[in-house]
């Protein structure tokens, strides 16, 4: 069982019954990081990427790194609507094993 402190710690991101180990749920916190950092290593690895993100948003070229940080902020909220009750309630085991202090 997990012992987490309230708040976006409760929340579950990725939860597979199927898990050989334990825990079978991944923090919806930890979950958000994990995407942003992935985006990141795309970010700063593909000039094709940041082109096409410069041409969308109709910016210079000097502002590649305000566009990328903006960037990993959407991706990094891109799973905000899992904290509502209706999606949290999809996994009800991930939800079950949160330990409130």
């Amino acid at each position: 069982m997990n012992t987490l402190a309230p708040g976006i710690a409760g929340y579950w991101g990725k939860a597979d019954p199927n898990y050989a180990g334990k825990p079978k749920w991944h923090p919806l916190g930890y979950h958000s990081i994990d995407v942003a950092a992935v985006a990141g290593a795309w970010w700063d690895a593909s000039p094709v990427i940041r082109r096409i993100f410069l041409a969308a948003f109709n910016c210079p070229q000097w502002a590649v790194s305000q566009l990328g940080a903006w960037v990993l902020f959407f991706v990094a909220l891109h799973d905000i609507g899992k904290m509502d009750v209706r999606f949290q309630l999809k996994a009800l085991d991930a939800r079950h094993s949160v330990t409130w202090r």
